[in-house]
């Protein structure tokens, strides 16, 4: 927290009066959402069996931050921070290493709360475009039915885990006030550990494993508002 309030004290520091992109900016977004998964279920006779699923979902949430021109150039960075909330469940099956089945996991991506800095440059005086990267907050629910490896039948539960969220964007100034944008943001496969390989259910060593790619297509609507400017219409 300590170094995004001292890069945007830095911004601030350096605004010129007449930017056409510079100043903070509050906002609500909403999107598609594109997800592969794969569930692993592992244990100690060698072999694991593998779960893979497509989905499609929705998410919606709000961000701020600012963008500062750098001097008279075409070149603009940025910094966001943003809540999502992600509507989008995976329902995998649990099967050995032969495709026995042996239960079945609703994997429920929650919300994602992170960070971006953004580099880009006008194409015009009304159009930007931007490369982003971001880093955030995923929290995720595992719900397990039908369970038939010992133990009990159903079990939850939820994690949280950090990834990078790189991607592109571009932004339409409709006027001094409001502008519209697009973001395709991508999120890498990282695995996520439900249950650790080496607990022991039952007198087997058995562990799930989680990973997903995403993909989100993002409209974004945001206010501007410009420091030491009149507040007004183009």
């Amino acid at each position: 927290m300590r170094i995004i309030r001292g890069a945007v004290l830095i911004l601030l520091l350096f605004l010129p009066a007449q930017a056409t992109f510079n100043g903070f900016f509050l906002g609500a977004h909403l999107g598609g959402v594109l997800s592969n998964s794969k569930h692993t279920f592992t244990n100690n006779s060698g072999f694991s069996g593998r779960d893979t699923k497509d989905s499609i979902g929705f998410a919606l949430g709000a961000h701020a931050g600012l963008f500062y021109e750098l001097g008279r150039t075409e070149f603009i960075l940025g910094l966001e921070v943003y809540y999502t909330k992600i509507f989008n469940t995976h329902k995998l099956d649990l099967r050995t290493g032969s495709r026995n089945f042996v239960g079945n996991v609703d994997v429920q991506h929650n919300f994602a709360t992170g960070a971006a800095v953004m580099f880009g440059w006008a194409v015009n005086p009304k159009m930007k475009v931007y490369l982003r990267l971001g880093y955030e907050v995923n929290s995720y629910d595992f719900k397990y039915k039908n369970l038939m490896i010992g133990g009990p039948t159903e079990t939850s539960v939820s994690k949280r885990v950090g990834r990078f969220a790189p991607g592109w964007g571009f932004k339409y100034r409709i006027n001094k006030k409001w502008a519209a944008g697009f973001e395709h943001i991508f999120l890498f496969g990282k695995t996520i550990r439900p249950r650790k390989v080496e607990e022991i259910v039952d007198g087997s060593v058995r562990g799930f494993n989680y990973s997903a790619t995403e993909q989100r297509f993002i409209l974004k609507l945001t206010r501007v508002f410009h420091p030491g400017k009149p507040d007004e219409d183009d």
